[in-house]
């Protein structure tokens, strides 16, 4: 395996890391200035990670030859299993409300592979 097909592997988790930073920043800056609660916070994370995942999925589609879907789908489950790991170093306990777990499993697996389907359609030249 050469350098530019780890590179063209890694491409799209760093897409998905980059607009995780850049959306959670935006987020914390409307949650200082707008005094939210925690209800309608838990919600944008999960759009946050909805957003991260398509952008992701795209960035696979666009360099997968076949099977963009799947190659979404995979990102986005890698994505969320990075996320949990990161949460479990940062002190995040593990047997967390099983509901929210599988509820941001799905938004970041499906949203993964919208964005490989939609790399499909868009973007052909």
């Amino acid at each position: 395996m050469n350098k530019k097909s780890v590179l063209e592997m890694i491409r799209p988790l760093i897409s998905e890391a980059v607009a995780t930073i850049l959306a959670l920043l935006i987020l914390a800056l409307l949650m200082l200035k707008m005094e939210w609660g925690s209800k309608p916070i838990g919600g944008a994370v999960l759009v946050v990670y909805g957003i991260a995942c398509f952008l992701g999925g795209w960035s696979a589609g666009r360099h997968t030859g076949k099977k963009k879907f799947l190659a979404g789908l995979v990102y986005g489950a890698l994505y969320f299993v990075l996320l949990w790991l990161a949460s479990l170093m940062g002190g995040g306990q593990p047997s967390g409300d099983t509901s929210r777990i599988c509820t941001a499993f799905a938004v970041c697996a499906m949203a993964g592979m919208a964005g490989g389907m939609f790399s499909g359609f868009v973007g052909k030249a």
